[in-house]
Order: structure tokens, then sequence, then C-alpha cells
């Protein structure tokens, strides 16, 4: 193939031309030349098309590793979550403080979690999963809390019953 720099060089030989030669008449010809000329011009078409090739290659290999790349990335179709989380027994600072406590490092950089005393709840933002764990979590501290105060209550009664009965 033959780029378009070199149809333009030669464009421009062939209007530089004498005005016999475009009427079909061929000017003298230095023949010793002619060979190094092709010789030159058969060179760099070979080293164009060369060019070209390598260029085709390195398309293809920055298309792959583009590819290989995004696969690769981790997914980032969830979003984060925000969930107020609302508590019965436990107080939520110290359910709070306990959630960071008891979760993982890494676990603990994907989820953000917040008391809010006012209205004795949780915030918690991050990740759905994590989120969810954290609301399974803060659910059955609460539902135990809720077993121990009825027990506890249970116990304060056993005794005035007890009196009762005397």
């Amino acid at each position: 193939m033959i780029s378009p720099s070199v149809v333009l060089r030669l464009t421009l030989l062939l209007c530089l031309l004498p005005n016999g030669s475009a009427s079909g008449q061929e000017p003298p010809r230095d023949n010793r030349r002619e060979p190094i000329k092709e010789a030159k011009q058969t060179k760099l078409e070979r080293r164009l098309a060369e060019q070209e090739n390598q260029l085709r290659m390195l398309t293809e290999a920055l298309d792959a590793l583009r590819k290989d790349l995004k696969a690769s990335a981790p997914r980032t179709e969830a979003k984060d979550e925000i969930a107020i989380i609302d508590l019965v027994r436990v107080d939520s600072p110290e359910a709070a403080k306990m959630l960071q406590q008891l979760l993982k490092e890494e676990e603990a950089k994907r989820i953000r979690i917040l008391p809010y005393p006012g209205t004795n709840s949780i915030l918690a933002r991050g990740r759905p999963e994590d989120v969810e764990t954290v609301r399974s979590i803060v659910g059955r501290l609460d539902e135990l809390a809720a077993k121990k105060d009825a027990i506890d209550e249970l116990a304060k009664k056993k005794p005035a019953v007890a009196k009762e009965k005397k």
C-alpha cells in the first residue's frame, strides 16, 4: 500500500515534468539512477508496511488488555445502602460501639455505623449485604434483651407471688 504522502510526491513530480513528457514523449532517462530510486521506493514501501503491521498488532494487544482489565475490575453494581435500625431494648451508642468491635477489619472499612441516641436508632451505611448483617445482629440483640427483661420481670414477680401464698 502506498501512503498518501508518496502519492502526493508522485503527483507533484508529474506536474513538474517538461511538457514533452505529458504528451507521451518520454524525457531521456538516466538508467543508472532508476534502479536506485526504485530500490529506495520499495524499501520505503516495505518499511511502511512493517510499521502498519506493528501498529495493528499493538492496537490488538491494547484492545485485549482493555478487555482483560474490564473483566477483572471489581463489580460496582451494588450501591451503598443507608438504613435506620430502630432499637427497642438495647442502647444505641452501646450497640454501635459493640458492632464496630465485632466486625472484622475489612468489614468495618466497608460499612459505617453511627448511633442516634435521640431515637435510640443506629444508622448504617454500606453494601446491602453488610447493612443486612448489621440489621440481623442488632435485631437479635434486641430480642435477647427483651427475653432478659422478661426473665428479670418474672424474677421480680416470683418473690411477690410467693409472699402472697404465705
